[in-house]
C-alpha cells in the first residue's frame, strides 16, 4: 500500500525536475553558469558558477560515484566536496544546493537516476560516457 507521503515525495521531486535550470551567462570576463533550482523544501536557489568549475564538480561528483559503487545520497557528497566548494561559497548549505543541483541537472541528462524509496541518486552508465556527455 503507497502511503500518502510517497505521493507528497513524487510531486516535490517532479517541482524540483521541472525547476532545475542552468543558463549560460554571457559575461566577457569569465564564462560561467546561473543555476537554478528548488530544494526538497520548496525553496528556490541560484547560484553562479564558472563553467571550468562547474564542468569539473560535475566530473568530481561522478568519479566519487564511481568509487563509493555507483549509488550516492546528497549528504555524502556534500561532506566529499565540502573542501572545493566552501572554499568559494564559504556555507554549508550552499554546498549541498550546489551538490544537489549537479545531481538533478544530471538527472535530466539521463546519466543519473533518482530513487525516491531511498532517496539515492544512481549512475546509469559508465564513467567514460556520462563525462563524454558533460564535456
Amino acid at each position: 500500500m503507497k502511503r500518502r507521503g510517497d505521493k507528497d515525495k513524487r510531486e516535490r521531486y517532479e517541482e524540483v525536475k521541472r525547476k532545475t535550470q542552468i543558463e549560460e551567462t554571457g559575461n566577457t570576463v569569465v564564462e560561467g553558469y546561473i543555476i537554478r533550482t528548488v530544494d526538497r523544501k520548496g525553496k528556490e536557489f541560484s547560484y553562479w558558477i564558472p563553467q571550468k568549475i562547474l564542468k569539473k564538480w560535475m566530473i568530481d561528483i561522478l568519479e566519487e560515484v564511481c568509487l563509493i559503487g555507483g549509488r550516492c545520497k546528497v549528504k555524502d557528497l556534500g561532506k566529499i566536496m565540502e573542501k572545493e566548494i566552501y572554499t568559494i561559497y564559504r556555507t554549508k548549505i550552499a554546498t549541498e544546493r550546489i551538490v544537489q543541483f549537479i545531481l538533478n541537472y544530471l538527472v535530466l541528462q539521463d546519466i543519473f537516476e533518482y530513487n525516491q524509496e531511498t532517496d539515492e541518486y544512481i549512475l546509469l552508465q559508465d564513467l567514460e560516457e556520462s563525462k563524454n556527455k558533460i564535456e
